[in-house]
């Protein structure tokens, strides 16, 4: 039963996913991994679990934040370098 029940949750968290803006899969991607290696950690080190994945569930959002900003600075950057190319191609230069 305890297995179904794992699995049930995992089904929902990844069709959930499918649902979310990149934003928003960034952090929860990150909630989760931060959650579950926080619960893990505090396992090793016979602590309370739950409160190990509060902790970590926190962080890892933190990281997911972080993480969605890199990548929008890329993709601007990106799209900067895409801008002058063309304008440099046409002989549009400042």
């Amino acid at each position: 039963m305890n297995k179904i029940l794992s699995l049930l949750a995992a089904a929902v968290f990844a069709f959930a996913l499918t649902a979310c803006t990149p934003k928003e899969k960034h952090l929860l991607s990150g909630a989760a991994i931060g959650a579950a290696a926080g619960a893990a950690g505090a396992a090793v080190l016979d602590q309370d679990p739950l409160a190990g994945a509060a902790l970590g569930g926190v962080a890892g959002t933190a990281g997911g934040y972080l993480y969605d900003q890199h990548r929008k600075e890329e993709k601007r950057e990106d799209h900067r370098k895409k801008h002058q190319q063309k304008k440099y191609r046409h002989g549009y230069r400042r």
